[in-house]
């Protein structure tokens, strides 16, 4: 009785799948809200019948190394179709109900619904796409220093500006070379302000990429203080070369 509760009031998905046919045994309230079915729709189908095409090869992939013994559990995200075409998204743990050495015959899955969390994550990838296009067209890139740790970031547009590898970025020391010689203690000067003070920067000045191009930059610092301490810095870079000559 005591397992019977814990398995009905489960706050995730749970179900018990014959290892060969796929189809279910038994399942939890849960798991039928999650796949949008009564339990009796549930018994009547399979577990393959209501994942969404493009997951069904890897599900199976994973299925197949697990009755061979080579995996003793598997996690991924997959998605779940309903009869409307809507789909809701889905975090999966599979683990087999067979002993070692016996023909495999029955394994459990645990579903919890992550669709919110994938919609976010979606969201935020268009909208890192978007803001890396603009950027991109406007050449604009933004950059990043976190004070405590001196780690610079800089952003996919920065990079190309300076024509270095994204995921290297500089320390603060090797960005403030990019600079023409004679400015590097302008910008130096900047910075520091902005550190121990939080004095902002908006300067135009000449710089030299990792592969020897020349180009005006406008480069400009902002910092961001908690208890009258700079935390971090950030800001923006912008080829105004067309508009220097102009």
């Amino acid at each position: 009785a005591q397992f019977r509760a814990i398995f009905e009031q489960a706050a995730v998905g749970v179900a018990l799948i014959d290892s060969n046919t796929c189809r279910f045994l038994n399942v939890n309230q849960r798991a039928c809200d999650i796949a949008r079915l009564t339990r009796r729709q549930m018994m009547a189908t399979t577990f393959m019948h209501i994942a969404h095409p493009d997951d069904a090869q890897a599900n199976q992939e994973q299925m197949e190394k697990l009755k061979a013994g080579k995996i003793q559990t598997f996690t991924m995200e997959k998605r779940h179709l309903h009869a409307d075409g809507s789909i809701t998204w889905i975090d999966l743990t599979v683990s087999p109900m067979w002993k070692k050495g016996e023909p495999p015959s029955r394994h459990i899955a645990i579903m919890q619904d992550i669709t919110e969390r994938k919609l976010v994550e979606q969201s935020l990838a268009r909208t890192t796409q978007m803001l890396e296009r603009t950027g991109e067209m406007a050449k604009i890139g933004g950059w990043e220093l976190d004070i405590a740790s001196k780690n610079l970031f800089w952003s996919l547009e920065t990079c190309r500006l300076f024509e270095i590898e994204s995921k290297t970025a500089p320390s603060l020391k090797q960005a403030i070379q990019f600079y023409a010689p004679k400015e590097q203690p302008v910008i130096r000067a900047a910075v520091q302000a902005a550190i121990e003070h939080g004095t902002a920067y908006d300067l135009e000045l000449p710089v030299l990429t990792s592969k020897g191009r020349r180009f005006w930059a406008r480069t400009q610092g902002f910092a961001i203080r908690k208890n009258g301490k700079t935390v971090k810095l950030i800001g923006t870079f912008q080829d105004i070369t067309e508009h220097k000559q102009a």
